[in-house]
This record gives C-alpha cells, structure tokens and sequence, in this order.
C-alpha cells in the first residue's frame, strides 16, 4: 500500500482542492497540497460507509455526521479502494461498470 494517495475534495461551489490521504489504523487524513486548505481528519470508527463508484471514479465517505465525496484517477482511485479494504472494519460498497 502506498504511503499516501491523491484525492480532490469539493472545498467550494465550483472549487475542488488536491488532499493527500493518509490510511492509519485509526484515522484517514487529509494534508492539502495547495495553500489556504485545512488538513482534515476522520476518525476510523466513525466510519459508517465507503461507497466506491468507477464510472464516476469518486469515493463516498459517510460518518454520523457527514457524507463527502472524493474524486480521484483511475490509479488512485484503486488505491483507494484497496487501503479501504485492508484498513477498515465498515461496509464497503463497490459500484462498478
């Protein structure tokens, strides 16, 4: 697994921000790459859902209190999904082609 992945993260009405997500045991976090972004994070055992959509190549991340979407490449994307699947005890759900 990679140390960490490049996802956007929809920041405004038309803004979209570059984010390298991090995978821990507990927690994913999100360091901006550009200036003015706040880092983020997300406790794992908030984590109610992950929903990987590939036509679309976004993933969902949905908590008790939030539902975000993160965009990402082809490669990423599978990254993505993979450190999911090994990293986290939640419902994981894949919408393929």
């Amino acid at each position: 697994m990679r140390d960490s992945i490049t996802v956007k993260l929809q920041t405004g009405f038309f803004e979209r921000s570059t984010y390298e997500m991090h995978v821990s045991a507990s927690s994913l976090y999100f360091a901006p790459t550009s200036k003015g972004c706040k880092a983020l994070s997300i406790p794992i055992s908030g984590i109610e859902s992950v929903t990987f959509n590939e036509k679309r190549l976004t993933f969902e991340i949905e908590t008790k209190g939030m539902t975000e979407v993160y965009l990402a490449n082809k490669g990423d994307w599978l990254d993505a999904m993979n450190a999911f699947r090994e990293s986290l005890d939640t419902r994981i759900i894949c919408e393929m082609k």
